[in-house]
This record gives C-alpha cells, structure tokens and sequence, in this order.
C-alpha cells in the first residue's frame, strides 16, 4: 500500500499504520482540528464557564494559540501529516466553526451565568 491512485482514493481511503507512514487523515489534519476546536471553545465560553475576566480569557487562548502553532509544526516535523494537511486543517477549522456558531445555531451565543453556576 502506497500513495493513493486516484481522487477518489487521495480523498476518501485511509491506509493502515505502518512505519513511516503518516495517520490516513488526507487532505486535512483532524489532529489540528482536535486542537484547535478547544480553543474556540474556550475563547467563547471561558469566561462564563469559569467566571473570569476577558483579560485572563485573552491571555489563555493565545498561549493556547502559541501551542496550537507549535503542535502544528511539530506534526509536520514528525511525518504524522503533509503540511498541506495542517495548513488545510488550520484554515477550515475557525471557518467551519464560524459557519456553525453564526449560520447552523445563531442562538447558541454566550450562556447566561445562570446557567453556568447553577443558580
């Protein structure tokens, strides 16, 4: 089992983990979506979740960012994934996240704290 033939198979088939081969994930990097979903998690309901201020949320998410970025490099370094890959999973990622958030579920905006604490 090589390089996919043909697009169907450069898309859709994943091959089996050997030595030296990458995760099957082609043409984009679940591993950086993994990564990356939690941030936007955080940066939306961080402060409401853990009655914090904005400045604390700001300062989490952007070392969150630092490590993301780092993840990401040290993917590519270690051939887990092609780098088109990762920047492919890298740009999706926040734009299926801003198509969920704005047009799938417009409601779903920060939760009441209410909510959070249980009051």
């Amino acid at each position: 089992q090589g390089a996919p033939t043909s697009l169907v198979e450069a898309l859709f088939k994943r091959f089996a983990l050997r030595p030296g081969q990458n995760c099957g994930d082609l043409l984009f990097s679940g591993h950086l979506l993994q990564m990356i979903v939690p941030v936007l998690l955080f940066s939306r309901y961080g402060q409401a979740l853990f009655l914090c201020s904005k400045r604390k949320v700001k300062v989490v998410v952007l070392l969150l960012w630092i490590s993301v970025a780092f993840l990401a490099v040290s993917i590519v370094a270690r051939r887990h994934h092609y780098t088109q890959d990762v920047v492919l999973g890298a740009a999706f990622t926040p734009l299926f996240w801003h198509y969920y958030s704005t047009v799938l579920h417009p409601r779903d905006a920060v939760p009441p704290r209410s909510a959070v604490i249980g009051l």
